[in-house]
């Protein structure tokens, strides 16, 4: 028993120190942002357009691509009907076309995505390429209309 307590003992000697000083401290921190349903299929499909680079400039690997751009574009689908708040008080008609606006933009990235598929399954591959280099604008587009800074 007596062990067990020494041991204790000393682990707190190396913990107390990173505990935070004053109860100020940890009121101080920015709060914990909870995911909303938007998040995941964000997250998916950034994850999705990196995983991509590799596919697209290899020939061989079309049928990947083609795999990685369906699952962003059930991404995107999942994405459809969450649209952000808005960065301020907005009426109801106001709301109602702010969310209209992010589906809309949604669907033109899915159709994007749609595209670039169809220009790889048709070995069109600079079509391809061109068309995976306008998708960075759509997401800025989105972005810059929808994500809060």
């Amino acid at each position: 028993m007596r062990p067990i307590f020494l041991l204790l003992c000393f682990a707190a000697g190396f913990l107390l120190p990173a505990l935070p000083d004053t109860l100020s401290d940890l009121t101080a921190q920015e709060p914990v942002k909870e995911d909303g349903p938007l998040t995941g299929p964000m997250k998916a499909m950034k994850q999705g357009l990196r995983a991509l680079r590799g596919p697209m400039a290899d020939p061989e690997m079309t049928l990947d691509a083609v795999d990685l751009l369906r699952f962003m574009q059930g991404s995107a689908l999942e994405a459809f009907p969450f649209p952000p708040p808005p960065f301020g008080d907005l009426s109801k008609t106001e709301l109602r076309t702010w969310e209209v606006r992010f589906r809309r933009n949604i669907l033109k990235l899915a159709d994007q995505l749609c595209a670039i598929e169809l220009a790889l399954l048709e070995e069109r591959r600079e079509d391809a390429l061109a068309l995976y280099r306008d998708l960075g604008k759509v997401k800025k587009t989105g972005h810059s209309a929808f994500k809060a800074d």
